[in-house]
């Protein structure tokens, strides 16, 4: 999903430079803001180096617990730092920094000398990497995962530093509960609705608009695709587009592990319609 947003508002798609930013910053000042992205994860030795390992099999309890670690370690040092998600953890930084490094996702799986951090202020970073380091293979909860063959949670991986972009796209509205979508859109000034407005009641200008609306709530119940979905979104989206105010409406969602995107007009909405009841994976065909 993180992808495809950074794509639509013409941002990096690279995940790593202001990805932090765009996660927890101010919209009216992250253009300012220094904030870093931290992640927890597991180095395995390999040969003369370390792999970097994501973590698949760890609780949110655990996650909170190692979370906190953190936090506390570094209170006095940095006054603000937020659980996101369990695979973002976000510092902000008082100054900015001068610091390069390299995207999670890319590094994943990978030995991490290829990915070392540089710049003037890494080793105030690996400094802090190395305390969290100690602190994390010290804990009772490791040691615990250990004795049941888990990979032990023992490090943390910096990225996505640096202040946000300013998004590259006008004449945009968007319908969202998406926290990081929220963040793109009042960053690029768009005007953001609440996702319990329908489309139908979607405040029109004179001009017309692109419509993006991310849907979060489960499509599917049971076999059939949810009567919320098709009454309040895939109609509704007919309705105004042939009302003549709006340019395309998009519809984009989470499905079966990918990002799904709808583009709503007449030919699209009549294809889904004529095999919504025979086909539930038809979203993987539009």
């Amino acid at each position: 999903m993180y992808d495809w947003i950074l794509n639509k508002f013409g941002l990096s798609t690279s995940l790593k430079d202001g990805f932090a930013s765009f996660l927890c910053g101010n919209p009216m000042t992250s253009t300012r803001e220094y904030w870093v992205c931290i992640t927890p994860v597991s180095l395995n030795p390999s040969l003369n180096d370390l792999t970097l390992n994501e973590i698949k099999d760890m609780s949110i309890e655990e996650n909170k617990h190692f979370f906190s670690i953190l936090k506390n370690h570094l209170a006095e040092e940095y006054d603000t730092v937020v659980w996101f998600d369990s695979k973002h953890w976000c510092l902000k930084a008082k100054s900015p920094q001068k610091l390069k490094t390299t995207s999670y996702h890319r590094a994943i799986g990978s030995c991490i000398s290829e990915f070392i951090m540089t710049g003037s202020d890494s080793p105030k970073w690996k400094r802090i990497t190395s305390e969290i380091e100690i602190l994390f293979n010290q804990d009772p909860l490791n040691q615990k995962r250990l004795l049941e063959n888990k990979k032990p949670i023992n490090s943390i991986w910096l990225w996505g530093v640096g202040p946000a972009e300013t998004p590259n796209i006008k004449n945009c509205l968007v319908r969202t509960r998406h926290p990081f979508l929220k963040n793109i859109a009042k960053l690029g000034n768009i005007e953001c609705l609440s996702s319990n407005i329908a489309i139908n009641d979607i405040p029109l200008g004179k001009q017309s608009k692109e419509i993006i609306v991310s849907i979060s709530d489960p499509l599917l119940e049971g076999s059939n695709w949810s009567n919320s979905f098709i009454e309040n979104d895939l109609k509704q989206s007919l309705v105004q587009l042939k009302s003549g105010m709006i340019g395309n409406i998009t519809l984009v969602f989470p499905f079966e592990n990918q990002t799904i995107e709808i583009t709503v007009n007449q030919i699209s909405f009549l294809k889904f319609w004529r095999y919504l009841k025979n086909n539930k994976n038809l979203l993987t065909k539009i």
